[in-house]
């Protein structure tokens, strides 16, 4: 299977999420599959987990995947993740957090690639920023599937 995954970045986040993520890419090259990753940072350099050599990597390098990104920067990031998806034509595509997959929902849009979100933030962090919620709300419509940690937390989301 060939399975595309995005991230915001893997050059400046080194957390829990960023750490499974490598975990899950790796992994699942080491079962077989064809994994390629795509990440918003400008270049590509050594992430800070073990990733497998055999995984491909693509930087988008459309903004700063640090600081919050324009309205300019989004669409950049739409367009080129949909020409590359396009050209790649996986099997499943994987935006890993809501930075990557509410950005995902809406470049996919009438291209039958199916899409997995995988979110790694509870709702109630939503309550102080209620602008990215109605993007994660709007954009999980479009999703085929979302995982996420707990049944709580799946709970706590409008469009299971």
């Amino acid at each position: 299977m060939k399975i595309i995954f995005v991230i915001k970045s893997l050059n400046s986040a080194v957390g829990g999420a960023e750490r499974v993520f490598c975990n899950v890419c790796s992994g699942l090259v080491a079962r077989g599959h064809r994994v390629m990753i795509i990440t918003f940072d400008a270049s590509a350099i050594t992430p800070f987990y073990y990733l497998d050599p055999r995984i491909s990597r693509f930087t988008l390098a459309a903004g700063s995947a640090v600081n919050a990104s324009t309205i300019a920067e989004v669409f950049v990031r739409m367009m080129r993740l949909r020409k590359i998806i396009g050209l790649e034509k996986p099997n499943v595509v994987v935006g890993f957090m809501h930075s990557s997959y509410v950005i995902l929902a809406f470049a996919l849009l009438g291209m039958r690639t199916p899409l997995i979100g995988s979110e790694h933030t509870v709702r109630e962090y939503y309550h102080r920023h209620s602008f990215q919620y109605l993007l994660v709300t709007a954009g999980g419509i479009f999703l085929d599937k979302l995982t996420v940690l707990s049944k709580k937390i799946r709970d706590g989301y409008p469009f299971f």
